[in-house]
């Protein structure tokens, strides 16, 4: 009964100090920083990270995304416990208490069960536990900057714990399936895809060393048969993230597998990285390299790193790596026991060896080792990657050296000698040398320019995001004042902000800066700049008091208010820090547009401000750079102004989906939509989806109940103007999706936004005619057009399988409904269909065995 009692303690142990993440928090502030990004809208987060390509991000511009990998367990927990009311404050303490106990728990059952032979596998395992909690690489280095990443950190040992368990025993496939269900919750580490691959390399060097050091043909056979399910169910149950990041690392990554690409950059990673990795601080786990810089005079860790540079704190910091030492010569070990020392022991070597990076000694060959064997650079964070499976390995043998010591001590000084050496181990390891885990020094405060790491966002960030998700016109806002360098972080005197974390406050795309350069042209003449938004689609200018003037550009600010009388700008939202001015919807496009003149340039995009000064330039106009299209220039076949213009109406389905119906359309024409060009965007040409004919054609029983919502007043079509539309057959759909009629846009620029068309079904494009891709271009040196000929599409001679998806107007003008839509989100789809399929397979088959008492 007392053996039984052991664990039960030690697990209550665990869960009771992890209580100290609670002790690193303000009242009512958030922890923000690095790559930690809290979710600050849970549900529309989660529901935005579904697609895989985000709105918000890339300056607002959109770029492909790596959400979906936080959707599970992350942010679907978090929006869970959003929508049962516990507040945001609340969310991220319980979230950090859960990353430091469950990283406990999980290395406790693994040398628990590793060590299950000898008599203090208990203690070993809660020695490790403690040690996996609370060292110095979390301290500095994932605390609280790099908590994605965590998730790999706390699943790693439950990984190799179930792989041990299916290696040794006939239940194979029940422990294949469990380690497939913990890849599951290692997803959010996976927006960095090398973090789940460095436990397939940790499972891979287990293989080899239970392998050969205990090798019998039939348990190989076994092993490889056991291995073979594992990786299978990994991916088939994990397909749903699996599928669409084949596909972006095999695009992001390219570079990693070509000796020659990227090294320059590469290279500037590595030697960053290895500027403090030496054996000296690598040993003690201190080899981060901001430990001891700075940022404008001011430390990135002032007060608390210099405690680690004194003489007692330097030594109890060595005498781990020393610790670790002993168990190499300890004696009377069963040879099962041996064969793990050596594993784990080997693993911490390697790591040792690959977190130095190219730091001398060994720099040269570190380097050719980085640079020269292709698709190793991925790692060339080293300290970031490797660093994991370092204290991983430290962890495990310093849990089962002390625990070894222990019973030496117990031994010769008896039982109470013995506890007082637990009780020295404790305060001298998990207090002194982790003292900032019990201080809070763990999440910084402002140290001269740089921020604190808790910040409390005023309540006026939410109320104006409130504010803008009632707004149905699709656009863009613009954040004054624009930072000198470009950058996309914002400094404000509650803290940092970036686009990104603007972006999903305000649910809205949010742009903090210009790109190409612009800003150092324009941010002193707002007339140059209202010529320029309109490439962008912003709606709205934001000026914000907030910022720090120190980093910030404020001489735009007056002029924004002295001008809202011109009738460009007017203001029309007023907060404590924020200020809203809409710009005229004439002096705007749409999101989606065909321009009405066309400019061909020679230059690079950083041109585009001249472009956009020239006189005869106008609102609906576009830019191609012959540089941003080479080998695609269309300009012998477009004119540079167009006398008639097809009229679009569309709709925003989803992030990757968008519905167009093109009326009217008599010669070539660009269709220009307004997010990042990539060449994941594909236009398909698709059998038009219409409404029963009675739904049409009596606008006056439609339109009965018809009135513009006065948030939009200024953007949807009044009752008149909505009659007109259907009158010309410019509106082909009345009823939304909850049997009313939704949001309709004015004509802006022949382009009207229609709410109210049909999303279409999930396979509408899988098989249908994709636009030729030598039509996709690059335009207003960001965004992506193709360009589309009517009378070519449309022809029953030139493109029969596309003629029948066209009406002919009586005018000879054309009626076509297209589709654009990000191609990867169809990984998304299919991969969920696998892991969905693959789960119930798995769970019947295994119930069955069971049921057979196979299992």
């Amino acid at each position: 009964m007392r053996k039984k009692l052991i664990p039960v303690f030690f697990i209550s142990a665990i869960l009771l100090l992890a209580c100290v993440t609670f002790l690193w928090f303000k009242k009512d502030h958030l922890i923000y920083a690095g790559d930690f990004k809290p979710p600050f809208r849970p549900v529309n987060e989660l529901v935005n990270d579904l697609y895989v390509w985000d709105r918000f991000v890339g300056n607002g511009l959109g770029i492909p995304s790596k959400g979906i990998a936080e959707v599970f367990p992350y942010e679907l927990l978090v929006a869970f416990g959003s929508m049962v009311g516990l507040s945001l404050f609340t969310l991220e303490k319980i979230f950090f208490y859960l990353i430091l106990s469950i990283s406990g728990l999980t290395m406790f059952f693994l040398v628990r069960y590793a060590f299950r032979s000898s008599k203090t596998h208990d203690l070993a395992a809660f020695v490790a536990s403690l040690f996996y909690m609370f060292n110095t690489y979390t301290l500095f280095f994932k605390w609280p900057n790099q908590l994605q990443s965590m998730f790999a950190y706390i699943f790693l040992p439950l990984s190799l714990l179930f792989y041990m368990k299916g290696l040794e025993s006939r239940k194979g496939l029940l422990y294949a399936f469990a380690g497939a269900i913990t890849f599951f919750l290692v997803a959010p580490s996976s927006t960095t895809p090398t973090y789940p691959l460095l436990i397939f390399i940790v499972l891979f060097f287990y293989f080899i060393f239970h392998n050969l050091l205990y090798w019998d043909r039939n348990k190989f056979k076994h092993s490889l048969l056991f291995t073979f399910q594992f990786i299978l169910l990994v991916v088939f149950l994990n397909a749903w993230l699996v599928f669409p990041y084949i596909h972006d690392i095999s695009r992001e990554y390219k570079d990693t597998f070509k000796v020659t690409s990227g090294i320059k950059s590469f290279g500037e990673t590595t030697e960053v990285n290895s500027l403090d990795t030496s054996f000296f601080n690598i040993f003690r786990l201190m080899g981060f390299w901001a430990l001891k810089d700075q940022w404008q005079g001011d430390p990135y860790y002032p007060g608390v790193f210099q405690k680690y540079l004194s003489v007692p704190l330097e030594l109890i910091s060595l005498t781990v790596p020393l610790i670790l030492f002993i168990s190499f010569f300890m004696k009377k070990i069963e040879r099962k026991i041996k064969g793990l020392l050596l594993f784990f022991s080997f693993l911490s070597l390697m790591a040792l060896f690959l977190v130095k990076g190219v730091h001398e000694p060994f720099g040269q060959f570190n380097r050719w080792l980085f640079f020269s064997i292709p698709g190793f650079s991925m790692f060339r964070s080293q300290y970031e990657k490797f660093g994991t499976v370092l204290v991983f390995g430290y962890s495990i043998l310093f849990g089962w050296t002390i625990s070894h010591m222990y019973i030496k001590v117990e031994n010769k000084g008896g039982k109470i000698v013995s506890i007082f050496f637990l009780f020295l181990v404790f305060i001298i390891f998990f207090i002194i040398n982790a003292l900032p885990f019990w201080t809070g020094d763990i999440i910084q405060g402002e140290r001269g320019i740089l921020k604190s790491k808790h910040i409390k966002i005023p309540e006026d960030y939410f109320i104006a995001g409130d504010w803008l998700q009632k707004e149905k016109k699709s656009g863009r806002i613009i954040l004054f004042p624009f930072t000198p360098d470009g950058s996309k972080g914002t400094s404000h005197f509650w803290g940092y902000g970036t686009d990104f974390m603007l972006s999903r406050i305000f649910n809205y795309p949010t742009m903090v800066t210009l790109p190409f350069g612009l800003t150092d042209y324009t941010y002193d003449d707002l007339n140059v700049l209202l010529k320029v938004f309109p490439l962008f689609n912003i709606s709205y200018i934001v000026t914000d008091s907030s910022r720090d003037s120190n980093s910030f550009l404020y001489s735009s600010l007056k002029k924004i208010e002295t001008q809202t009388d011109d009738h460009k700008i007017k203001r029309v939202k007023e907060l404590s820090y924020l200020k809203f001015y809409k710009i005229d919807p004439s002096l705007s496009v749409p999101y989606i547009y065909t321009p009405k003149k066309i400019f061909f340039s020679e230059e690079t995009s950083d041109h585009l401000l001249q472009v956009a000064s020239q006189l005869d330039y106008g609102v609906s106009s576009a830019i191609y750079f012959s540089k941003d299209n080479s080998g695609k220039e269309k300009k012998e076949i477009l004119p540079e102004e167009f006398a008639e213009q097809p009229i679009l109406e569309y709709k925003s389905v989803n992030p990757t989906k968008l519905r167009i119906r093109v009326h009217q359309a008599k010669s070539v024409f660009p269709l220009i939509f307004s997010e990042s060009y990539d060449n994941g965007w594909k236009a398909y040409i698709v059998n038009p989806i219409r409404q029963p004919a009675d739904k049409i054609q009596n606008p006056k029983i439609n339109l009965e109940n018809y009135k513009p919502e006065e948030r939009n007043l200024e953007d949807q079509a009044n009752k008149n103007e909505l009659e007109g539309f259907l009158d010309k057959g410019w509106v082909s759909a009345l009823e939304g999706s909850k049997n009313r009629i939704d949001f309709i846009s004015k004509n802006f620029q022949y382009t009207i936004q229609n709410n109210n068309l049909p999303d279409g079904f999930l396979l509408e494009t899988w098989f249908r005619k994709l636009l030729d891709e030598k039509n996709h271009l690059k335009v207003n040196g960001f965004a992506n057009s193709w360009i589309i000929d009517p009378n070519d599409l449309c022809s029953q001679k030139k493109n029969p399988k596309t003629s029948n998806l066209c009406l002919k107007n009586s005018d000879g003008s054309y009626e076509i409904e297209l589709v654009i839509e990000y191609w990867p989100q169809r990984l998304v789809y299919g991969g969920t269909a696998v892991s969905i399929l693959t789960l119930i397979i798995a769970s019947v088959y295994l119930i069955k065995l069971k049921s057979s008492r196979l299992l």
